[in-house]
């Protein structure tokens, strides 16, 4: 599908705080985009990395989301943390996990 490179994550390293989703562990991924019409880098929360039949792999940034129907990427949304009461944003802020997706895709 396309090169890519990634850091796998676990919510109890601490690494992004607050953690912004229900599932604590996964692979932050990066991927050059396609020959679709969006150029940049694709930023993807993959979850069960090693399993093929139970890896999902959801879109975190506008390229990705952009990408999403040539590639069948989930909604980040559906598995975002809700903000603590209080919050004036109804989801856990994701700025922090797509900067470390950024710095991933550095990498390339």
């Amino acid at each position: 599908m396309f090169d890519s490179t990634g850091w796998f994550l676990d919510e109890k390293d601490g690494c992004i705080d607050p953690w912004p989703l229900t599932t604590p562990i996964g692979s932050l991924d990066c991927f050059e985009s396609g020959p679709n019409e969006v150029q940049g880098f694709v930023i993807l929360w993959t979850t069960d990395p090693e399993s093929l039949d139970a890896r999902k792999m959801y879109a975190v940034n506008d390229v990705a989301i952009a990408e999403t129907p040539f590639n069948d990427f989930l909604d980040i949304n559906s598995i975002r943390k809700e903000a603590p009461a209080g919050s004036a944003e109804p989801k856990v802020d994701m700025s922090a996990f797509v900067e470390a997706g950024l710095s991933v895709c550095a990498n390339f």
